[in-house]
């Protein structure tokens, strides 16, 4: 058996609501920038998570994809954590019921389809700082 339990959290957060209460203006300065430096922290962490999913769980994917449909893939990352996939064929995208892509396709931030230079080029876009 499995239990999370979650119930300390209100009691933790009340505690430093009235805490803060009592602070000097200067306390509070500090207390912001800890809460900040807490929330980047926070950001980096879920986007070191977020790149590494994408690479252990999206991508193998996009290559077996770009492989059968005998295509190009190509992946930028930015040290933002966008990280943008370009697939390219000569001819049109087939995406089958049973097509992992379509996984894919759902979790991408941002997709766009164009015809470039006589190949159909299909272009996602994925935000590790966005997932939860």
């Amino acid at each position: 058996m499995k239990t999370y339990d979650y119930r300390t959290q209100e009691d933790a957060l009340s505690y430093c609501v009235a805490k803060v209460d009592t602070f000097s203006p200067r306390q509070i300065r500090k207390v912001v920038e800890a809460v900040e430096e807490i929330a980047l922290d926070g950001e980096r962490e879920s986007q070191r998570y977020w790149e590494h999913w994408f690479e252990i769980a999206v991508e193998p994917v996009l290559r077996e994809y770009a492989e059968m449909s005998l295509g190009l893939l190509e992946i930028n990352k930015d040290d933002l954590g966008i990280i943008t996939v370009e697939l390219r064929q000569e001819r049109g995208f087939t995406i089958t019921e049973s097509c992992m892509l379509r996984a894919i396709l759902i979790m991408a931030h941002n997709i766009s389809m164009d015809a470039v230079d006589g190949e159909m080029v299909l272009t996602m876009s994925f935000d590790c700082k966005r997932y939860l």
